[in-house]
């Protein structure tokens, strides 16, 4: 566990737990003395690549050929036309839009949520985009952007979920808990 300014910059907090990232030299790679040397970049650079400085833009999600009926509406609308909206499960919401040919999403979690795993979490948010529609499933990768508890911040978030009712998305997701728990989000708009 991590202490002092370390613990309260997310950036460092980042670099300082990934094998072979040295915050405070930037060294990347190798152990000095070892074959082929150390690689030397210094840490702003590495925060800027790493906090999105380099973002790129959304694309369309890949779609499956033998998509089914959820890949396209009814009516000639585009794939994935039927996630579009907000979907909610107790102390999260999930909206999800089209920017673009993409299907970006937004998600949030509110403030005094308890679970009996964590306890008490942090409110947080996070981002991402819709990277496979295949028949009436879908995975989605993002990040938190946000949280009162920073070390969370820039953390993976990774959903695999399929329609189940013509309102309901089940399936499991990744999160800053390094785990894969289920996740069940019913449409409210």
């Amino acid at each position: 566990m991590q202490r002092g300014a370390a613990a309260r910059d997310p950036a460092k907090s980042f670099l300082n737990h990934k094998p072979g990232i040295v915050a405070a030299g930037g060294t990347v790679g190798a152990r000095k003395g070892k074959a082929g040397g150390a690689m030397k970049i210094r840490a702003a650079v590495l925060i800027f690549l790493l906090s999105g400085g380099c973002a790129v833009t959304p694309t369309a999600p890949a779609v499956d050929a033998a998509a089914g009926p959820c890949a396209v509406n009814a009516g000639g609308g585009a794939p994935g036309d039927w996630l579009i909206g907000r979907w909610s499960q107790p102390h999260n919401s999930l909206v999800i839009r089209r920017q673009g040919p993409a299907l970006v999403y937004e998600w949030e979690r509110e403030p005094g949520v308890m679970t009996e795993r964590w306890g008490e979490k942090a409110p947080a948010r996070g981002e991402g985009q819709v990277t496979r529609i295949a028949g009436c499933s879908v995975e989605m990768s993002g990040a938190y952007v946000w949280s009162t508890t920073d070390a969370i911040i820039g953390r993976e978030m990774i959903y695999k979920l399929a329609l189940t009712e013509s309102t309901v998305l089940q399936g499991e997701w990744y999160g800053a808990g390094y785990s894969w728990l289920r996740a069940f989000w019913r449409k409210v708009e």
